[in-house]
């Protein structure tokens, strides 16, 4: 199970290289970049200052199967090293962030699951495991279908960057679909994944009506300030995700007006 690991990671590794992608991490704020992958291990430089990391396949499958044991990163290891938590989350499709409980998880039911091993999966799982894998399997279908109709309507594209690879593609919800139950697509936005991160925490905001990306003023000297007043890409069907909605994350961001 461990090649498996290395090789996922190690693929999307690569392709995020191909991408050029940055990885924004969800504790401290900091900002990473892949600069090579090798044989066994990942080179990974932090964008926003600091030497370089490399993640070897040996600590990467070893912080994996810890995390398979105790189903969550809480109070294990892996919540302590930033970098890798951050890599791994991105990376790994069965590896998620909990921006409820700020830690990592593990999940079995992933998108690339077919029928076939969901239903051996299921048939040797205790009730309780049960019960978790229903509530994900339904969670699941609705975050599908979801995406499903956001990846149409922004032709593959993150709407900001424009980066077309699917495993860093996510489908950000103006509003939290925890709070509205709100599924629609004027209620989402596709986006890269660190971009996604700086959405949901109020380190970038898009205006409701002129639909231009502003980058919170931390980050004025980063990276992410090249967005800056870029406009939102337009939807193949000419459909606007809701300015009522954008209007009411707007009014809850703790700086949007200082934005002129």
């Amino acid at each position: 199970m461990g090649d498996i690991n290395w090789e996922i990671i190690k693929k999307n590794a690569l392709t995020a290289i191909k991408e050029d992608v940055t990885f924004y991490s969800f504790r401290r704020n900091r900002i990473y970049k892949i600069l090579s992958v090798q044989d066994k291990i990942i080179i990974i430089n932090r964008v926003s200052g600091g030497k370089p990391a490399g993640l070897t396949m040996g600590k990467i499958c070893k912080s994996i199967e810890i995390l398979k044991e105790n189903n969550s990163s809480k109070n294990i290891e892996l919540t302590h090293n930033i970098v890798l938590e951050t890599i791994l989350v991105h990376l790994h499709p069965n590896i998620k962030w909990d921006s409820k409980n700020s830690e990592v998880y593990w999940s079995e039911i992933n998108p690339e699951m077919t029928m076939e091993s969901a239903e051996s999966f299921i048939r040797q799982a205790s009730d309780d495991e049960l019960e978790k894998i229903l509530v994900q399997i339904n969670n699941r279908k609705n975050q599908n279908k979801f995406r499903k109709a956001l990846l149409k309507l922004y032709d593959n594209r993150c709407a900001i960057s424009s980066v077309s690879t699917d495993v860093v593609l996510e489908a950000a919800h103006i509003l939290p679909h925890s709070i509205t139950g709100i599924n629609s697509s004027e209620n989402g936005i596709l986006l890269r994944s660190d971009l996604h991160g700086l959405f949901d925490n109020d380190l970038l905001l898009i205006h409701p009506i002129k639909l231009s990306i502003h980058i919170h003023p931390s980050l004025k000297h980063s990276y992410y300030s090249i967005y800056e007043g870029k406009e939102l890409a337009k939807r193949i069907d000419n459909s606007k995700p809701s300015s009522q909605y954008l209007q009411e994350k707007w009014k809850k961001s703790t700086w949007s007006k200082s934005i002129k």
